[in-house]
């Protein structure tokens, strides 16, 4: 996937929101691991987690998601839902659905101003599906067959195109995925974190050669 990033654009700054709802869509490596930091660190906001896969084999055994072999063929949301219950004792919604469309992701939010939307898709099609939603605070969370990733705001974020590329690697699989993967979703976590309780959205962009780039 390839994306045109603003790297000129500051980070945004707002009144500080009053966030209680936190939705997570799309719960493989990139969703699970910042819906599981989320939790660890806000455990009093309401979470909801959406995806329709379920957990294969590869998800565990690369330890690029936190499912086991206990979760083989279960939904993914379930799964998380399992997991988190497990970790932290803590009860989050779990929606099993492909969304298919901008008006699918509205209908899940309770209110726009105090919720934050965590696109975590792993495809340009379902990712594009969240650009420009109004008064949405949304956050695109995603990485490259080339180990590039980025935790970027809506407001700076521009549609994705497909790279076939990506396609044929398994990122998952790449000897470095998992720490890769751990320090983007630490990160995205922490410019949430940032948003929730100063207001400000700032973007970054993270690469293999342990460059990050905030903006």
């Amino acid at each position: 996937m390839k994306n045109k990033k603003q790297m000129q654009e500051p980070g945004i700054k707002i009144a500080r929101p009053n966030i209680n709802q936190i939705i997570v869509f799309g719960v493989g490596a990139a969703g699970s691991n910042t819906c599981l930091h989320l939790v660890y660190s806000y455990p009093i906001l309401n979470f909801t987690v959406v995806d329709f896969d379920t957990v294969e084999s590869r998800n565990y055994e690369a330890g690029t998601q936190p499912y086991s072999k206990m979760d083989l063929n279960r939904p993914k949301t379930q799964a998380l839902q399992r997991v988190i219950m497990a970790a932290k004792n803590k009860s989050i919604s779990a929606i099993n659905k492909k969304i298919g469309s901008s008006k699918d992701i509205l209908s899940l939010v309770e209110d726009p101003s105090r919720a934050i939307l965590i696109d975590a898709f792993d495809n340009a099609a379902s990712r594009n599906l969240f650009v420009g939603l109004n008064k949405c605070n949304v956050i695109h969370i995603g990485f490259s067959a080339n180990l590039c990733g980025e935790a970027v705001w809506d407001e700076t974020f521009t549609p994705m195109e497909t790279s076939k590329s990506d396609a044929k690697i398994d990122v998952c699989e790449m000897t470095m995925a998992r720490p890769f993967i751990f320090a983007l979703t630490s990160m995205a976590a922490m410019s949430i974190g940032r948003f929730i309780e100063k207001g400000e959205k700032n973007n970054l962009y993270f690469d293999s050669h342990f460059i990050v780039r905030k903006f």
